[in-house]
């Protein structure tokens, strides 16, 4: 329907939603929807009688509204389906809405006809709409934002259909939206995703440590770099409290004559805080693998690589090492095929050899 139509009936159409779809694209798996921003398919009931003529009109009717279900909806399907066959939906419509809102971006970006609008104009509006959501903390955000820039990019690259002309003058990524971008690349957050798990972790990890003050036993993190015990705990960061959790805690644990009831409490509290700490590291760190290779997917496409490529090449190769969702994998593979073919042609530095021989030896 979008590449059937012209440009002028479909931005009117399709603008006023842009940043409602984009929303929706972005929903976490684990919240339902508001049924009010759901539309219900129109059906048509062919009857043969005026009473069930009547009724049809009727059923009609209550058809066109919003979504009236008694199950809750979520991305990735209603609650009787499990949250793990969520998830995995959830990401696979994540990636469609983003094809499909890239697609739409072609012609967002283009003014309509008889406006007193240029290309470029057209562009930075659609730039502010993508750019809210990279300046957030949510992994989620991040992550939709990236893809949908990345296909944007991807096609117009491609033949336009006869509906959208290519526009007279080519039109540069904006700075605004290629400098964030490549922030991105380079930040190290502790995403929205987690904020929850982390908050929890920080306040055991005191208390753990108020126990052990409490028994007289001083801790201090090697990676603060002061000789006075437990400075720097007041900020926890996860790398700390993975440390405190660790096998120097347990060694510090074993040095100092305990009682063997208190001995065993602290041990058990030190264990489960190591298990809480490795899970939110683990999940952090499939976040940012994640969300890093469709920022750096997106800076490919858009062909706007920094000098140096590392921070581009290496989310890539993590995705295509580690990601375990097969469409995030396959699309940070595409990505990189890209980069591939675009590095071909710089002098130095080229990571074209280094790339290749990492993908043999993986």
């Amino acid at each position: 329907m979008v590449r059937n139509s012209q440009v002028e009936t479909l931005l009117l159409a399709a603008c006023p939603y842009v940043s409602t779809w984009l929303c929706l694209a972005m929903q976490p798996s684990k919240l339902p929807f508001d049924s009010s921003h759901l539309m219900a398919a129109l059906i048509k009931v062919k009857t043969t009688s005026s009473r069930h003529s009547r009724s049809g009109s009727t059923s009609q009717r209550q058809s066109s509204g919003s979504v009236k279900s008694e199950l809750r909806l979520f991305l990735g399907g209603n609650e009787t389906i499990s949250p793990t066959i969520r998830e995995k939906n959830a990401i696979r419509a994540r990636c469609t809405a983003a094809r499909m809102l890239g697609l739409l971006s072609c012609y967002v970006t283009r003014p309509m006809p008889g406006a007193a609008l240029s290309v470029e104009d057209s562009t930075e509006y659609f730039v502010k709409v993508i750019l809210a959501p990279l300046e957030t903390f949510s992994a989620i955000q991040r992550l939709v934002a990236a893809l949908v820039v990345a296909e944007w990019a991807r096609l117009e690259q491609l033949q336009h259909p006869p509906s959208l002309p290519p526009p007279k003058t080519a039109v540069s990524c904006p700075a605004s939206l290629s400098s964030k971008l490549l922030l991105c690349l380079n930040e190290s957050i502790y995403f929205n995703e987690i904020a929850l798990s982390f908050t929890r972790l920080v306040q055991d990890a005191k208390d753990f440590l108020s126990t052990l003050r409490h028994y007289g036993i001083t801790w201090q993190s090697s990676s603060v770099g002061t000789n006075e015990p437990n400075v720097g705990t007041d900020v926890l960061t996860l790398e700390q409290i993975q440390e405190l959790g660790g096998l120097s805690t347990q060694k510090l644990l074993q040095s100092h004559r305990l009682k063997p009831k208190v001995n065993d409490s602290l041990e058990e509290r030190r264990k489960s805080l190591q298990s809480a700490a490795s899970q939110t590291n683990s999940d952090l760190s499939a976040l940012s693998i994640r969300t890093q290779a469709a920022i750096a997917g997106a800076v490919t496409m858009l062909n706007v690589l920094p000098e140096k490529l590392n921070p581009v090449v290496k989310p890539l190769m993590e995705a295509i090492k580690r990601e375990d969702n097969e469409v995030l994998q396959s699309l940070a593979a595409n990505h990189l095929t890209y980069l591939v073919d675009r590095c071909s042609l710089r002098s130095s530095p080229c990571p074209n050899p280094k790339i290749i021989t990492n993908l043999c030896t993986h």
